[in-house]
């Protein structure tokens, strides 16, 4: 197995969840906590590595 065969395709995905947001993010929280403040970016990026 390969670098990149492997880590580049799931980089380039992020890329492109990320790259139009940026500067430009709406946020929400995962609780109660206000620490855990998460951008929208953040959840698409968790779905994308559950993957």
């Amino acid at each position: 197995m390969k670098y990149k065969d492997t880590v580049l395709p799931i980089l380039r995905e992020a890329q492109a969840i990320l790259l139009p947001k940026w500067g430009n993010i709406s946020h929400t929280h995962k609780d109660q906590n206000a620490a855990n403040t998460v951008t929208e970016c953040d959840v698409a990026i968790e779905n994308l590595l559950k993957e």
